[in-house]
C-alpha cells in the first residue's frame, strides 16, 4: 500500500463523517506535521469534536522543513508548504 502525508482539513471531514479508521486500511504510513497536531488541540480547546492523533497509532508525525536536506520537493497546500525529500515516496496527498 502506499504511504500519505495530509494536512488538517481532510482529516477533520474524514472524523466528522465516521471514516477517519479508514485510513490505515488505504495507506502504510500516514504522516502529519506538528502544525496539524497543534491545530487538532486548538479545536479541542474551542469545543470542536476532533480526532486526537495521540489516539491513532498509526499516525506519524514527521515535521520535513526541519529535517530534509537541499533539493527537497515542495508541496503546497492553503495553509502550509510541506516539503517532501523522496517524491516516490509521497505520491498519496490526503
Amino acid at each position: 500500500m502506499p504511504d500519505a502525508v495530509s494536512n488538517t482539513s481532510p482529516l477533520i471531514y474524514l472524523h466528522r463523517i465516521g471514516v477517519f479508521g479508514w485510513l490505515p486500511e488505504m495507506f502504510d504510513e500516514i504522516w502529519i506535521p506538528d502544525a496539524v497536531v497543534n491545530e487538532f488541540a486548538e479545536g479541542r480547546r474551542r469545543g470542536y469534536e476532533v480526532p486526537d492523533p495521540a489516539n491513532y497509532k498509526w499516525l506519524g508525525l514527521s515535521n520535513p522543513k526541519t529535517h530534509l536536506p537541499n533539493g527537497s520537493h515542495r508541496i503546497w497546500d492553503t495553509e502550509n508548504e510541506i516539503e517532501i525529500r523522496e517524491r516516490k515516496k509521497w505520491k498519496n496527498i490526503v
